[in-house]
């Protein structure tokens, strides 16, 4: 019969009926039946029991073996039955069965164990009267009064675990509304409790459960009483409360709350999203407290809109340190109605200070609207304004706007804008060549082909950023120009240019120039073009016939040395032969075989048995033991790869 019974409790997709509930129960009152049989049994009136079965597992309460299976079944059970078995047994249990049978009182929200409970929250055991507590906690007010005398008959860990019950019941009536009586409770712990989680705790309850009507005079007490909990506590319901109830009444306070706490106030307005306390807080910027104006700073640029533009831009323009970054950082933060617009109107009416401000934002802000203001405060604008209004142009200008840029550059008088709008030109050149990867530069060439020699000058440090045989052209023109001045500038082009088709021009300029920085400017660009950073656009051949060419020229050991950084990164044969020669010379023995010990082991292993003699040449030449050692160590990494393989 058992095992008929047991195929029943397996398979529970298998319609429940009268007869399978009393063969389930026979199981539980049989003493032949095993632990596994009996618990299986359980879980399986858990889904199909009725109010027959819960005596059968009222039996089972008692017994440790079996209590926590039975309690689990008539704890989800729906019949009155199921609770006022759990309560019958709670007087003939002890230990962890009894805290079994408490914990599942309070999870059907059992009333009529709030008698029971009560006497067991004041038990001189420990882990009782938590359960009991955390227990009563969910039994609503009529377990209000056995938490709250256990409360005033509680020290220590009970009180602690007493204290957990009472929140918890408390906040069980608050959320159903206002209430006098879980006020009472938070109170209570509020008013006596020395841990301040719980005080904190106790001050949120408290405030929910009062009208909302109270909500604001209760926060502004709460904060400017002397109780660090309650004050905390005050300061987060700032942050989450909707504003009409209750921060509005706070925000309206700030100026008489106490200024050491007036910046925690302002930023949970702020992080609150209370766009209301926005005037209260915008009226103390003028607070003598620099802390307090930078908090309000701050909570301008997150509740602020297009309106509160003017006073930012002041602020940025008329402060220093922290209050100007802050200010600055709100200009750029700000959302809301269209800010833009009234930047870009402080453009054209604000003092220069103000102007200035407006221009930085709008280049931080990425606003491309605001590109003709920008250049027009740039033409008429003294040179604050003038400066700024070039650095955003350079941050926003796009391939459209790079005409009107560079006639910037041609038709200024004077060097500072001519230089600052050069600049503004470089910027936005680099910044489209990062994002898109190419630039137009018809207009730059022309400029550099027919400008005047100021503009040219200026507009030449931008030409040497592009790659591209127009402005190659240019600049190879600019540098034969018959001013000198221009022609200059277009050499230091030349040697800035990432272009590397420009390398035979500076391998001709490193020939035929006659001033030795101007040499060696030119050398240091030929290694650079064809270094590492280039290699994508170079053979391994080509840059060693760069580097070899330039060891034909008269150059000076500082400039050898140059050439040896570049060849000691070409992994080849050839490169270790045109090393070998130099490691004779004195001044720069060293440098020679530093290159030639990372060239050998850079090597493939099929060039090893040629490269081991060369190698074997340059240590014989060296003359010192702290160059001899990497080239040792080279030879020894050759010999290896030569070894046969067994």
């Amino acid at each position: 019969m058992f095992a008929s019974v047991m195929f029943l409790v397996a398979t529970p997709a298998m319609p429940a009926s009268a007869q399978d509930e009393s063969q389930i129960i026979t199981v539980l009152q049989s003493p032949s039946a095993s632990l596994a049989e009996k618990d299986a049994a359980c879980a399986r009136l858990k889904r199909i029991g009725t109010a027959r079965s819960v005596p059968a597992m009222q039996a089972l309460l008692a017994e440790t073996n079996l209590s926590h299976s039975a309690r689990y079944a008539l704890e989800s059970m729906p019949f009155p039955e199921a609770g006022t078995a759990l309560l019958a047994e709670l007087e003939k249990t002890d230990g962890l069965t009894r805290m079994g049978l408490i914990h599942s009182l309070g999870i059907r929200g059992e009333t009529i164990a709030v008698p029971a409970l009560g006497k067991l929250v004041l038990d001189p055991d420990v882990d009782t009267v938590r359960a009991a507590a955390v227990a009563l906690g969910k039994l609503g007010s009529s377990a209000l009064e056995p938490l709250q005398t256990a409360w005033g008959k509680s020290s220590g860990a009970v009180r602690l675990a007493v204290a957990d019950g009472l929140l918890s019941c408390a906040s069980a009536l608050r959320r159903e509304g206002p209430s006098e009586a879980a006020q009472a409770a938070f109170k209570l712990i509020c008013d006596h409790a020395a841990e301040p989680h719980l005080r904190q705790a106790a001050w949120r309850g408290f405030v929910g459960a009062s009208h909302p009507s109270r909500w604001g005079e209760l926060l502004v007490d709460g904060i400017s009483g002397k109780d660090m909990a309650v004050q905390n506590a005050s300061l987060e319901l700032c942050r989450v409360l909707p504003g009409k109830l209750g921060p509005d009444a706070v925000a309206r306070a700030l100026p008489q709350i106490d200024a050491g706490l007036q910046p925690a106030v302002i930023r949970n307005l702020a992080q609150g999203g209370h766009k209301e306390a926005l005037v209260t807080i915008t009226g103390l910027l003028g607070s003598q407290s620099a802390e307090v104006r930078l908090a309000a700073i701050q909570a301008i640029g997150f509740l602020g809109s297009a309106t509160s533009i003017p006073v930012l831009a002041k602020t940025a323009a008329s402060t220093t340190g922290p209050e100007q970054a802050a200010a600055r950082q709100a200009l750029v933060d700000l959302h809301g109605l269209p800010p833009t617009d009234s930047l870009v109107e402080l453009l054209q009416n604000a003092d220069p200070a103000i102007q200035a401000e407006s221009a930085r934002a709008l280049g931080l802000r990425g606003h491309h609207g605001a590109v003709k203001p920008l250049i027009e405060l740039a033409r008429k604008a003294p040179a604050g304004p003038q400066e700024t209004a070039c650095a955003a142009l350079g941050q926003i200008a796009s391939d459209s706007d790079l005409p009107a840029l560079v006639g910037l550059v041609i038709e200024a008088k004077a060097d500072a804008l001519r230089n600052h709008a050069a600049r503004a030109v470089q910027s936005a050149s680099q910044r489209l060549l990062a994002i898109r990867g190419s630039v137009i530069t018809d207009t730059l060439v022309q400029a550099i082909r027919q400008g005047p020699p100021a503009a040219k000058i200026a507009l030449l440090p931008v030409a040497s950023g592009s790659a591209s045989p127009d402005v190659a052209a240019a600049l190879r023109e600019a540098a034969h120009d018959s001013d000198p001045a221009v022609s200059a500038a277009a050499f230091q082009a030349l040697c800035d240019s990432v272009d590397v088709a420009l390398v035979p021009d500076l391998l001709e300029a490193a020939a035929r120039r006659a001033e030795l920085r101007d040499r060696s400017a030119a050398v240091r660009a030929c290694v650079r073009l064809v270094g590492p950073e280039h290699a994508g656009q170079n053979s391994l051949d080509r840059r060693l016939e760069v580097f070899t060419q330039l060891l034909k020229l008269p150059l000076r050991p500082e400039e050898k040395r140059v050439v040896l950084s570049g060849l000691a990164e070409l992994p080849i044969l050839d490169a270790l032969r045109v090393v070998l020669p130099m490691v004779a010379e004195k001044e720069v023995q060293a440098e020679a075989a530093g290159a030639a010990s990372r060239i050998a082991t850079s090597l493939s292993a099929g060039d090893a048995p040629t490269a081991l003699p060369i190698l074997q040449q340059v240590i014989d030449s060296v003359t010192t033991d702290a160059a001899r050692k990497p080239l040792e160590a080279a030879l020894q990494k050759l010999n290896e790869q030569t070894k046969p393989k067994l």
